[in-house]
């Protein structure tokens, strides 16, 4: 794929009367060549946006102290079981003061909201349709359409995407995808009788709705079931209806309904199902051509009973529900989440330790949680250590740090926490929920293995920094290879 973008610049930079350097590192890197054709023109996009709204012209980078050839780098490299991609240029960076203005007129935040984000939230919003920084229109970009489509495709494949900038000094965007999309963790779930598989990368939670509390926290705005989740309202679209299956008795909520709260072009729709069943690593095998024309549908897998089964797509179930178009039609801008963090921290799971005081692990950290009776932790080189799909898991426990040594029964939970090849597990009491933290971290107690505390629902709560709680105990993660158990 690196191939193409030497063309791709030349002629580019031509067209501009520009002079730009582009420098490639990691064209050894491989990737399966379903994910190369699905970010072939999102990097396309961000490689001509550098050379467009990033390179200045030759007698502007004279005047600014620079040389007159401007320098574009593409960089690609395996880290933490995903491959990274950055796009980077020196040019003129992005103006979070027109950031601001831009996002303030088309009414995506507050003074208040956009004065207290972060830098790294203020350039997310560069992602939001409609959003340019550009202060002329060119043909080839400045239309606020593109970078929300590039980030449409980037969450598809279970990727991710950010965005740095300095202004006068450059901007650089980096890219985390999967290294294949053969094999993926997935929900299975039944809907009127048949079973349907759901990606790991667009589930959030799953809300039991069991006879008796089937309609709490339920409403109707506008004619749509809405479920009140923390605050925020989320769209209910059944999948029975969306999908046209043939009506079984009764209608509406049903008492054994089961809500799957999906993340999908950037909102959360909740996905009433009938029953959730487990989940599994499948193998994707895509959609015939005939069929690929069914957004709701990503493709299909065949189960270990040699039935097929179909991948459902939370971007195309949304779509099909009609409710972006909806979001996108009310009046107003859509709503920001009712509270806008301020702490840095983004989404964390919050958990009640084993020492009984409540903690935080950042959810970008939590790879899975998994419940193991306590019989089966075993005692190596004084350390607790579990057998997990074949593997050797760490388990540390807060109450380590200050040299406790507590006894469970029954079962425990665990946080897994992955970094490469390296696998640690916290051990916790129970899990409480999944907030996005609307208060200030406070650092300025910090302590080994704690970030700082937050208030979370007006209780103290200790953000746990896992990597250096496993560290307490020997255990050295790495982003690339796993540093082992010291002897």
């Amino acid at each position: 794929m690196w191939s193409k973008f030497p063309r791709v610049v030349r002629d580019l930079a031509r067209s501009q009367s520009k002079q730009v350097q582009l420098e490639m590192e990691g064209d050894e890197t491989e990737l399966d060549r379903s994910l190369i054709e699905a970010i072939k023109d999102p990097l396309t996009h961000l490689v001509r946006n550098a050379i467009d709204h990033g390179i200045e012209s030759p007698n502007q980078r004279v005047l600014e102290g620079k040389s007159e050839s401007g320098h574009v780098v593409l960089r690609a490299f395996h880290e933490g079981g995903m491959v990274n991609i950055e796009i980077s240029d020196d040019g003129a960076g992005i103006d979070p003061d027109r950031v601001r203005q831009k996002s303030l007129d088309m009414g995506l935040a507050t003074r208040d909201e956009l004065q207290r984000m972060s830098s790294r939230q203020l350039m997310q919003l560069i992602f939001r349709p409609g959003l340019s920084t550009a202060r002329q229109l060119t043909d080839i970009s400045g239309r606020g359409v593109g970078m929300d489509v590039v980030k449409t495709n980037i969450d598809r494949i279970g990727g991710s995407i950010g965005i740095e900038s300095r202004l006068g000094r450059g901007t650089k965007v980096r890219i985390k995808i999967p290294l294949t999309l053969a094999i993926i963790p997935a929900l299975i779930v039944v809907c009127q009788g048949d079973r349907y598989a759901i990606p790991q990368v667009s589930l959030r939670e799953i809300i039991p709705l069991n006879a008796g509390d089937a309609t709490r926290g339920v409403e109707i705005i506008d004619k749509i079931p809405v479920y009140r989740l923390r605050g925020e309202l989320i769209p209910i679209v059944r999948l029975a209806e969306l999908l046209r299956l043939p009506r079984h008795e009764g209608s509406g909520l049903r008492p054994s309904s089961q809500l799957v709260v999906l993340q999908a072009i950037g909102r959360r729709i909740g996905l009433q199902v009938d029953e959730i069943r487990n989940t599994e690593e499948i193998v994707v095998k895509p959609l015939h051509k005939v069929l690929s024309q069914l957004e709701v549908f990503s493709g299909a897998t065949i189960m270990g009973d040699g039935r097929v089964v179909l991948i459902l797509d939370a971007a195309g179930m949304t779509r099909r529900a009609g409710i972006a178009e909806r979001a996108q039609d009310a009046s107003g801008p859509p709503p920001l989440p009712p509270q806008t963090p301020v702490s840095g921290l983004g989404e964390v799971l919050v958990c009640r330790a084993t020492d009984m005081s409540r903690v935080a692990i950042p959810l970008e950290d939590v790879a899975r949680l998994e419940q193991r009776r306590a019989s089966d932790i075993e005692l190596a080189s004084g350390h607790e250590v579990l057998p997990y799909r074949g593997r050797v898991m760490s388990l540390v426990r807060k109450q380590t740090l200050a040299g406790q040594n507590a006894s469970d029964d029954g079962n425990v939970t665990i946080v897994v926490h992955a970094a490469g090849d390296c696998l640690v597990g916290l051990v916790v009491d129970s899990v409480l929920d999944i907030v996005r933290p609307a208060e200030q971290l406070d650092c300025s107690q910090r302590q080994p293995g704690i970030l700082g505390r937050v208030l979370i629902d007006s209780q103290i709560t200790e953000v746990i920094d896992i990597r250096e709680l496993a560290r307490s105990i020997g255990v050295h993660l790495s982003n690339e290879v796993c540093g082992g158990v010291d002897k």
